[in-house]
């Protein structure tokens, strides 16, 4: 049967076809079309259940999380701690399956604007007086409803900004945070992936919760024109996300 494609061993022709011939070049999913963002610790905070496109107009996702841009690399890693039991009297084993571990890795490039640990906790905004050294206020570049710049817009609604707790050591002033010894940093946060094919179609995300920062670098070389930043941290767990998936826009074409 030539069906153009790999079925069974039977058919497998390595000469003249694909395992898979269903696929294009734009299925594949790449860098240019993963998007990573910080968010509050949980997902339920942002009020987010499910993502969609911009066509139905049933979620705006920038509204509860904030991409972090000029990301260079980004990785996630999950480990089962499994334990192997075996018995007397036979050469066979069994697993049984334990607790998963997870830890992300990002590294990012600095420029003048909010560095890579502010940007991570971009949902944690303090005001109160008394502890002025610590005015966490989102980058200017955030967009308000009114088409300009508003430094006071809040990633949360509802009360989860005024049960954010005080911050008495204070991680750095403006955009650039390096001390990780800060009680902000005790405070957990959240990390979303959303990803497209190279077709611009809905593929999947997720939302990594409760991570916490456990070590932080940066590097001068003189030899190299930017300065990075990398984190490293873990998270208790993965909620996956709905997401909506758009049909292929089929080309028309003119007579």
């Amino acid at each position: 049967m030539d069906t153009g494609a790999t079925t069974s061993v039977t058919n497998w022709d390595f000469n003249q076809f694909h395992v898979q011939a269903e696929l294009t070049g734009g299925d594949f999913i790449s860098s240019e079309s993963t998007l990573i963002a910080a968010g509050p610790p949980e997902l339920a905070m942002t009020g987010v259940t499910r993502f969609s496109d911009e066509e139905s107009g049933e979620l705006e996702p920038g509204e509860a999380v904030y991409p972090l841009g000029v990301l260079e690399s980004f990785g996630i890693t999950q480990a089962c701690q499994n334990q192997k039991l075996f018995e007397i009297g036979s050469s066979r084993s069994y697993t049984v399956s334990g607790k998963v571990m997870g830890s992300i890795s990002v590294a990012r490039a600095l420029y003048n604007g909010a560095s890579l640990l502010k940007i991570m906790y971009a949902y944690y905004r303090q005001t109160r007086s008394g502890y002025p050294r610590f005015n966490h206020q989102l980058p200017d570049a955030v967009i308000g409803t009114t088409g300009i710049p508003d430094p006071n817009r809040q990633l949360l609604t509802g009360d989860y900004q005024k049960d954010l707790l005080l911050i008495k050591n204070n991680p750095g002033y403006g955009n650039f945070m390096m001390n990780l010894a800060s009680d902000l940093f005790k405070q957990p946060t959240g990390l979303m992936m959303y990803m497209r094919s190279s077709r611009d179609i809905d593929f999947g995300a997720i939302y990594s919760e409760n991570v916490h920062v456990t070590g932080h670098q940066m590097s001068i070389n003189a030899g190299v024109n930017v300065i990075m930043e990398s984190c490293s941290m873990e998270f208790e767990r993965i909620v996956p996300v709905e997401v909506t998936l758009r049909p292929y826009t089929t080309a028309v074409l003119a007579n």
